[in-house]
């Protein structure tokens, strides 16, 4: 490989992952909003139903996402006083998700930029405007 095709390679290589680290930083999984409430999306492509449970919800899976597509779900969470000062102070949540199967898992956050210290334990919401 000649010194100049190497240079673009390694170029185009970092790019890439610049882009994926800039995708799952600012794309994906749970991000509190600044006017209240939360954004979520998740990619799951082999679940037929994603939801969202927490120490807010008593760990009731009761905020379903909608499937928007290629393997993508995402939800709106209204804004509630409560429950916003939570999402900005590292609240616990997981995602439940039902396979094509049937079966349920409950996962962490594949986007969470924090957790818990365990290795199947909880996400913890992150606001970058409070820390």
């Amino acid at each position: 490989m000649l010194q100049d095709d190497l240079h673009f390679y390694l170029n185009l290589h970092s790019s890439r992952l610049h882009l994926k680290f800039c995708l799952a930083r600012h794309g994906a999984g749970f991000q509190p909003l600044v006017s209240g409430g939360a954004f979520v999306k998740i990619y799951a492509p082999h679940a037929t139903q994603v939801s969202v449970a927490a120490a807010w919800s008593v760990w009731i899976p009761t905020h379903q996402l909608m499937n928007t597509g290629n393997g993508w779900w995402e939800l709106n969470i209204s804004s509630d006083p409560a429950r916003d000062y939570l999402f900005q102070f590292g609240s616990a949540y997981k995602i439940f998700l039902i396979s094509e199967n049937g079966e349920s898992y409950w996962r962490p956050d594949p986007w969470s930029r924090r957790q818990d210290g365990t290795p199947l334990g909880n996400s913890l919401t992150y606001f970058d405007d409070k820390f």
